[in-house]
This record gives structure tokens, C-alpha cells and sequence, in this order.
């Protein structure tokens, strides 16, 4: 299926990652002399599956030379979260009607290791009757392929495991549950948020051992009112994001 990609490049770093990079954006971080940013569309570019690409960040992305192969920009404040940046692209994209394509990839602009290939195995996973899909990588694939990196991983009793920074959805979605969409993005700001978001049932589930990944699609799909899927297994490439400073010590060092 052929997709259009929102490439969210809004997202701030820490302070003590400014301090180590100089940088304030993380999609503006460079490593191996490419920023994320670049990392990125190179990857989106190189999978063949994307059609548009929209950028979504403030003025220092959007006006950097690779911002110029994005089919189209959407500016987002410096003050803005991503969440806040997932609100502002959703408000732009459904009043503008810009969507050609059943498909869209939501993606993050700060994954130093993402390729196309990672990209095409997480597409080829998604089953085009949900109406969208999460990346779900395992503890141990994410091991097998960032040996020592820093990592958290959630217990479940499929076993450990992380979401990716990437998620698609069919792009009427968009519209048809904008609010529900950013009633998940806002609760995702905290882990109060989420417990409130995904309901009692589902935090005894977990606090008990018993919580499963059909669990979650199951309530999630009760909270946005469609079919939802958890693709097992994804490629650990969409789950290492920079967000710290050993995440950029690992990332300078570690072969891609």
C-alpha cells in the first residue's frame, strides 16, 4: 500500500543532551554527519511505500536544506511538545484535505538507526483491515540488535517489551476521530495519563502479571472506536530514539 508520512521534528532535548550537542532540537542533532532529521527522510525516501512527506517542526527545522525535500511544511512553536505538534498537524492536515493516500505513517525525526528497511518490515507487518498499527518490539530482538544500549522495557506476560516511535493509521481516521486522537496524545504527556486513559481494568491487568498486547488492542480500539493491531516482533531500529545522553554516546559509536 502506498502511504504518506507526517515526520514529526519537533521535539526538544534535555538539557544536559543541549549540553552535549549544542543543539536544541533533537531532529537537528548530527551523527556520522547527518542530522536525525536527514536520517530520516533518508529512510522514508529510500522505502519506496511513502508518497508525501510532511514535516512538522519549528522554524530552525523547517528552514534547515534537507526541509526542502518535504512535500509539504507545517510550522510548530519552539514551546511545543510532540504531543502539542501532533495536534497542530492534525488540525492542519483534516481542514486542509492534503491526504491522497488510504495510509499514513506518523514517525518521529530522532532515530539515528532508521532505514528503509526497518520502515518497509514494520509496513509489511501491518494488516490492511486495522485502521492503525503500533510497532511492538521484543526486549530481546532490541538486545540482539543494540547489544549494551540503554533501553526500558515494560513486563507484560507476552514478555518484555518497548513501542516504536512510529505508528500508521488509515488516513480518514484522522478526521473521523481527531478528538479521541488527541484525548490519547495528551494523556500520553504522564503515566497518570495513561493509567486513566487505558481504565482500572487494564492497570490491575498489569500490576497483577496478566496484562497481554491483545489486552491493549482491544482497549484501545474500545477508546478511538476502531480495529486496532500491535505488530509483534517490529524492528528494533524504530524504538532506539535519542533521547538522552547515553543514547547519543551509544548512537555515535555503535556500527548502523
Amino acid at each position: 500500500m502506498q502511504i504518506d508520512t507526517v515526520l514529526f521534528a519537533a521535539g526538544r532535548a534535555s538539557s544536559s543532551l543541549v549540553t552535549k550537542t549544542g543543539v536544541e532540537i533533537k531532529a537537528l542533532i548530527e551523527l556520522n554527519d547527518k542530522t536525525l532529521l536527514e536520517h530520516g527522510i533518508d529512510a522514508l525516501r529510500g522505502s519506496c511505500r511513502t508518497g508525501k512527506i510532511f514535516l512538522v517542526g519549528p522554524e530552525a527545522v523547517l528552514g534547515h536544506p534537507a526541509a526542502e525535500s518535504c512535500d509539504v511544511a507545517l510550522p510548530a512553536s519552539d514551546g511545543n511538545s510532540i504531543h502539542d505538534s501532533i495536534v497542530i498537524a492534525l488540525d492542519s492536515l483534516t481542514g486542509s484535505g492534503q491526504f491522497l493516500a488510504e495510509h499514513t505513517l506518523i514517525i518521529t525525526a530522532d532515530l539515528p538507526f532508521v532505514s528503509a528497511e526497518a520502515v518497509n518490515a514494520f509496513l509489511d507487518g501491518c494488516s490492511e483491515d486495522s485502521e492503525i498499527c503500533v510497532p511492538v518490539v521484543t526486549k530481546r530482538g532490541f538486545e540482539a540488535r543494540f547489544p549494551g544500549a540503554p533501553a526500558g522495557f515494560v513486563r507484560l506476560k507476552d514478555g518484555e517489551v518497548t513501542l516504536g516511535c512510529a505508528f500508521l493509521l488509515k488516513s480518514d481516521l484522522l478526521s473521523r476521530r481527531k478528538r479521541e486522537l488527541e484525548h490519547v496524545f495528551e494523556a500520553t504527556k504522564s503515566q497518570a495519563g495513561i493509567a486513566r486513559l487505558l481504565g482500572p481494568g487494564v492497570v490491575f491487568k498489569y500490576l497483577t502479571g496478566r496484562l497481554t498486547l491483545e489486552d491493549i488492542e482491544d482497549q484501545c480500539g474500545k477508546i478511538l472506536d476502531c480495529n486496532g493491531q500491535c505488530v509483534r516482533g517490529a524492528p528494533p531500529e524504530l524504538a532506539f530514539d535519542v533521547d538522552t545522553e547515553a543514547d547519543f554516546d551509544y548512537a555515535s559509536t555503535a556500527p548502523r
